[in-house]
This record gives structure tokens, C-alpha cells and sequence, in this order.
């Protein structure tokens, strides 16, 4: 009757029920934007478009396009000797490893590594296993892909100390006090997650004067009439040496 397959669907335009029932029209709106912003232009919750790429089928698929893009920049950028979904870390699965540089990178569809099917501490402590275990991983989330690819592509090369920039070492380098507006618009431009509200921005400023590196502080919250201040973010322009190490323990010294 109302060429809907529920009722509670009849608030959705024709054009995109069409879509949402068309599997390949689906799945090129998908590929291209990822859940979020697929729901968004059709007019659901991000929820419903999982649902139907998993009843299509299309899930691995679009998981296995992510990964094949990621593996072609890093050959791209130099690296050669590169597996897919192997085993290093006591039996747990890494879906890109740089074995040379130990470098990992894993991509994390939404749906698949959401809480609904993953523990909340599932990546960090997947994160820390590697690091105990002398690996560097990455964690990608699908959405951070498909919004802000040209930032995770920086930081790829800077932590395989690959940079089409000079590399910078700190004691070069000065620190100072950022202001909020400097602040939010280097890291939008070099954080994966963008800005965050912070009480303190400090940075690296290299002999030009010019800010390279930056972290901010915020404080917790989470605690009633705590004291405890965190860090919140880190992000650098290109390969600064040491950089984080002088930062924060000029932090540490001055509050």
C-alpha cells in the first residue's frame, strides 16, 4: 500500500526507499560516503543503513575496498613488505602490518566494532598489546576515513617516518602558550577527531616562528571536585622529534 516494507517507514522519501532497496544503488552512496552520511542523506538513522548493508551482504565488501585503498597508499609511499590480516600479536589479527617498520594499521567498520559486538576497551587494549609486544598500530575508524582521509594519510607517514616536510627537532624548537583560535585551527587540520574543548594549548614553534606541533589539557570531569587534569590532544604538521616529550614536561613544569 505504501510501498514501504514496515509502516514506521512510511516517513521516508520515495526516492530514497528506492534506494535503500536498491542494493547497488545502496552500496555506491555507501562506498563512497559510509553509514553516517549515507543516513543522513537518506533521511534514516545510521542504524537502519547497517542493517541493510549487512542483509545485502555488502559489509565485507566495503571493509575489504577501505583496506585495499590503505594498502595501495603504503605502496605508494614506499612501503613494500606488507601483509594483510596476519597474526603477530599472540594470535590477535592485524588487518595491514608494515613487518619492517612493525607498524599496523587496522580499520574498524562501524557497525562490526561498535558496542554492540565489541568490549568498549576492545582497541585500546588491542592498541597496548601491541605496544607491549613492540608494534605501533593505528586504529581507523570507518567515518574518520571517509571524512578526514587526507589527515590519517598524514599521520600514516609521519609514524613511518615519512614526511614531504623537513624534520624537526625539538630542542630546536620553542614552547609556547597557544591561543584557542591557533589552536582549533591546527588541530582540525592535523587531528584525526579535530577539536576539542581544552583549558591549555601548548606548541612547538620552529626557528621561523612557525607553530609545528601542538597539545592540549583539559580538565577531567568525570570526578567531582577533582584536580586531575588530562591530556586530550596531540597532533604535529610533520616529523618533530621529541616533540611530545617537550611539551608535555614543559606542562608538568610550569602547572
Amino acid at each position: 500500500k505504501y510501498g514501504c516494507e514496515h509502516v514506521n517507514q512510511r516517513h521516508i522519501e520515495n526516492s530514497n526507499l528506492e534506494i535503500l532497496n536498491d542494493p547497488e544503488s545502496l552500496n555506491e552512496i555507501y562506498q563512497k560516503e559510509g553509514s553516517i552520511k549515507t543516513a543522513e542523506i537518506l533521511g534514516v538513522h545510521s542504524s537502519h543503513i547497517n542493517r541493510k548493508i549487512k542483509e545485502y551482504g555488502l559489509d565485507k565488501n566495503i571493509v575489504n575496498s577501505a583496506e585495499q585503498e590503505l594498502y595501495s597508499f603504503l605502496k605508494e609511499i614506499g612501503i613494500i613488505n606488507i601483509k594483510q590480516n596476519t597474526r603477530p600479536l599472540d594470535g590477535l589479527e592485524i588487518d595491514l602490518l608494515c613487518e619492517d617498520q612493525k607498524f599496523g594499521i587496522e580499520y574498524n567498520g562501524i557497525y562490526w566494532h561498535s558496542d554492540k559486538f565489541k568490549d568498549p576497551s576492545y582497541h585500546k587494549d588491542k592498541t597496548d598489546k601491541a605496544i607491549s609486544l613492540g608494534y605501533n598500530i593505528i586504529q581507523i575508524f570507518e567515518d574518520e576515513w571517509k571524512e578526514s582521509k587526507d589527515i590519517i594519510k598524514n599521520i600514516i607517514k609521519n609514524k613511518l617516518g615519512i614526511s614531504d616536510k623537513e624534520k624537526i627537532n625539538a630542542r630546536d624548537c620553542t614552547v609556547k602558550e597557544v591561543s584557542p583560535e591557533d589552536a582549533r585551527k591546527f588541530i582540525d587540520e592535523y587531528h584525526i577527531q579535530g577539536f576539542t574543548g581544552a583549558k591549555y594549548h601548548y606548541g612547538l614553534y620552529d626557528k621561523n616562528n612557525e607553530l609545528v606541533s601542538i597539545m592540549s589539557f583539559r580538565k577531567n570531569n568525570k570526578f567531582k571536585n577533582s584536580n586531575i587534569i588530562e591530556l586530550s590532544r596531540y597532533a604535529s604538521s610533520s616529523i618533530v622529534r621529541g616533540g611530545a616529550s617537550k611539551i608535555f614536561k614543559y606542562f608538568v613544569d610550569t602547572h
